[in-house]
């Protein structure tokens, strides 16, 4: 069976708290879906890296995510 890693970052951020909860209920929703197929979705990435368009590879700054 392949294995995927899926990671999501939004560029857009809710203006309200009320907007920020309809948005993790939206997420929350999605993610209960796709769960089932998700081998381990609480894995970390403990080294993460940027590649750059030029090539170059940036060590990523990891931030914790709490829901």
């Amino acid at each position: 069976m392949l294995h995927f890693w899926f990671a999501y970052h939004s560029a857009e951020q809710p203006d309200t708290p009320e907007e920020t909860e309809v948005e993790i209920q939206r997420w929350r929703s999605w993610f209960d879906w796709i769960s089932p197929a998700i081998v381990d979705p609480a894995i970390e990435l403990a080294k993460a890296c940027l590649i750059i368009g030029d090539g170059s590879i940036e060590v990523a700054k990891i931030h914790e995510v709490s829901m």
